[in-house]
Protein backbone atom coordinates (compact mmCIF):
# COMPACT_ATOMS: atom_id res chain seq x y z
CA UNK A 1 0.00 0.00 0.00
CA UNK A 2 2.71 2.45 1.00
CA UNK A 3 4.88 1.46 -1.97
CA UNK A 4 2.14 2.41 -4.44
CA UNK A 5 1.66 5.77 -2.77
CA UNK A 6 5.41 6.33 -2.70
CA UNK A 7 5.85 5.57 -6.40
CA UNK A 8 2.86 7.70 -7.39
CA UNK A 9 4.35 10.65 -5.58
CA UNK A 10 2.51 13.87 -6.43
CA UNK A 11 0.95 12.42 -9.59
CA UNK A 12 -2.77 13.15 -9.81
CA UNK A 13 -4.90 10.03 -9.44
CA UNK A 14 -8.37 8.98 -8.36
CA UNK A 15 -7.32 5.90 -6.42
CA UNK A 16 -9.09 5.60 -3.08
CA UNK A 17 -7.97 3.67 -0.01
CA UNK A 18 -10.02 0.60 -0.98
CA UNK A 19 -8.33 0.58 -4.40
CA UNK A 20 -4.92 0.81 -2.75
CA UNK A 21 -5.82 -2.11 -0.48
CA UNK A 22 -6.89 -4.16 -3.51
CA UNK A 23 -3.65 -3.31 -5.32
CA UNK A 24 -1.64 -4.29 -2.26
CA UNK A 25 -3.46 -7.62 -1.98
CA UNK A 26 -3.03 -8.42 -5.68
CA UNK A 27 0.68 -7.62 -5.60
CA UNK A 28 1.53 -9.51 -2.42
CA UNK A 29 5.11 -10.73 -2.76
CA UNK A 30 6.10 -8.09 -5.32
CA UNK A 31 9.34 -6.26 -4.64
CA UNK A 32 9.58 -2.48 -4.51
CA UNK A 33 11.13 -2.58 -7.99
CA UNK A 34 8.21 -4.67 -9.27
CA UNK A 35 5.70 -2.18 -7.90
CA UNK A 36 7.69 0.68 -9.40
CA UNK A 37 7.40 -0.96 -12.82
CA UNK A 38 3.66 -1.57 -12.36
CA UNK A 39 3.06 2.07 -11.41
CA UNK A 40 5.26 3.42 -14.22
CA UNK A 41 3.49 1.22 -16.76
CA UNK A 42 0.07 2.34 -15.51
CA UNK A 43 1.10 5.99 -15.71
CA UNK A 44 2.24 5.51 -19.32
CA UNK A 45 -1.04 3.98 -20.54
CA UNK A 46 -2.67 7.33 -21.44
CA UNK A 47 0.46 8.34 -23.35
CA UNK A 48 0.40 5.08 -25.30
CA UNK A 49 -3.26 5.61 -26.20
CA UNK A 50 -2.53 9.08 -27.56
CA UNK A 51 0.51 7.85 -29.49
CA UNK A 52 -1.53 5.01 -31.00
CA UNK A 53 -4.33 7.39 -31.99
CA UNK A 54 -1.85 9.80 -33.55
CA UNK A 55 -0.14 6.98 -35.44
CA UNK A 56 -3.48 5.80 -36.81
CA UNK A 57 -4.37 9.31 -37.96
CA UNK A 58 -0.99 9.72 -39.66
CA UNK A 59 -1.39 6.35 -41.37
CA UNK A 60 -4.84 7.29 -42.66
CA UNK A 61 -3.49 10.60 -43.99
CA UNK A 62 -0.60 8.93 -45.76
CA UNK A 63 -2.96 6.40 -47.37
CA UNK A 64 -5.15 9.22 -48.71
CA UNK A 65 -2.15 10.89 -50.34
Amino acid sequence: LVMFKLHLGNTFHEINDDDFKTLAARTDGYSGADISIVVRDALMQPVRKVQTANSLQESKRSLKN
